[in-house]
């Protein structure tokens, strides 16, 4: 049930892009079968996939430049659909933070220290919070580690399995 005002995502990219996260929590679950996170890590990252899905059917309002022609002024007030996207985003990235957080500690546990710290930091730069003078340059930066760790994870589990 689409509108003009709330475009479903339609390119085959954005659906490859989303179903992933969702087919990543499904792998997570068949290769972490035990130690620390094998609960925690596919529901979270599962609530990402989730929370990208819902994010990407609904649209934010055009604000602060974006799409090229709109005023550089922030919107007076958030559309429904905006606040869904927002809310929705908000969520998926925690998740995903409290997921490389789970993986810090396994790793850490596991005396694999470059891992531990590169999930750390990955779940600092994912939980720092929002500034409106800089926020796309945050959600731009956000989008690059979130998904540089969700293939870096990937692939680890390929290789593990």
């Amino acid at each position: 049930m689409a509108t003009a005002a709330v475009p479903v995502v339609r390119r085959p990219a954005e659906r490859l892009l989303l179903a992933g996260a969702l087919a990543l929590a499904v792998g997570v679950r068949r290769t972490v079968s035990e130690g620390v996170g094998r609960r925690a890590v596919p529901v979270l990252v599962g609530i990402f996939g989730a929370g990208l899905v819902v994010a990407g059917l609904f649209t934010m309002d055009p604000e602060k430049g974006f799409p090229v022609g709109t005023p550089d002024e922030p919107v007076a007030r958030m559309s429904w659909h905006s606040v869904v996207h927002s809310s929705s985003a908000a969520v998926a990235f925690t998740a995903l933070a409290l997921a490389a957080i789970v993986l810090a500690v396994r790793y850490g546990r596991e005396r694999k220290v470059r891992l531990a710290v590169l999930d750390g930091v990955a779940a600092l730069v994912l939980l720092l919070p929002m500034s409106p003078e800089f926020m796309t340059i945050q959600i731009a930066v956000n989008g690059l580690v979130a998904f540089t760790w969700t293939a870096v994870f990937a692939l680890s589990l390929r290789d593990a399995a």
